[in-house]
């Protein structure tokens, strides 16, 4: 139990790793139509990449990062020991030495 609630801790923070700046840009190139339909700060994903670390440092993609892994962290935790305690059922029924899910 403790390796899947590991694993699944790991999972969330890999998966925040990658997708933050991401996230990030979205957030922000939608929240630059909110203020001023005229105006446009960012051209796109890799221009307010660009401009965010030249203006606030490299973190400033991964702004954010703790929030969602505290969301998505419990969420993991959830749903594999779940699944692992869903597939040790599915052995027990149905009397095989596998699961198929």
């Amino acid at each position: 139990m403790k390796i899947q609630f590991f694993a699944a801790l790991t999972a969330s923070a890999v998966g925040i790793l990658f997708s933050q700046p991401f996230d990030t840009a979205k957030t922000r190139i939608m929240q630059q139509k909110a203020y001023r339909t005229d105006i446009r700060v960012y051209g796109g994903f890799f221009d307010m990449c660009k401009l965010t670390i030249k203006h606030e440092g490299t973190l400033a993609l991964w702004k954010g990062a703790f929030p969602a892994w505290c969301r998505n962290g419990p969420w993991n935790v959830a749903f594999y020991l779940s699944l692992e305690q869903f597939r040790k059922l599915d052995q027990w029924a149905n009397h095989r030495d596998h699961s198929y899910f």
